[in-house]
């Protein structure tokens, strides 16, 4: 008769580097110090939960470890501040004079509701 591991016993020790077999599972056992049995009892169970839980962890870990830090001239405005780039602003101050009674809908440039200027 031929043992077969319930399919997320196979997934976690996949998860962790084994095979999805009973063979595997006593190699598992055996590398954790528990008696190898290649039966998934309370012990074996929680050492397994706790062995992916921390796999997965270390690898969100190590995505989070690898997204580079916010350049230095990035500042989070004060509440009622805005934060314009100078050329932004220099190229809409010289429409608004080359534009004096154009209205301005700035919703479009800013993501707020629209709100209409008239320069």
């Amino acid at each position: 008769m031929r043992v077969v591991l319930a399919p997320v016993i196979a997934k976690q020790l996949k998860q962790l580097g084994y095979g999805g077999t009973v063979a595997e599972l006593k190699r598992f056992q055996s590398e954790r110090g528990i008696r190898p049995s290649g039966v998934v009892d309370a012990q074996t169970r929680i050492t397994l939960e706790r062995a992916v839980r921390l796999a997965q962890e270390s690898r969100r870990d190590q995505f989070v470890a690898r997204v580079p830090p916010p350049p230095a001239r990035l500042s989070v405005p004060a509440p009622g501040e805005h934060v314009i780039d100078e050329r932004l602003a220099d190229a809409i101050a010289e429409f608004k004079r080359q534009n004096p009674k154009v209205e301005h809908d700035l919703s479009r440039w800013a993501g707020r509701p629209v709100v209409k200027r008239t320069a």
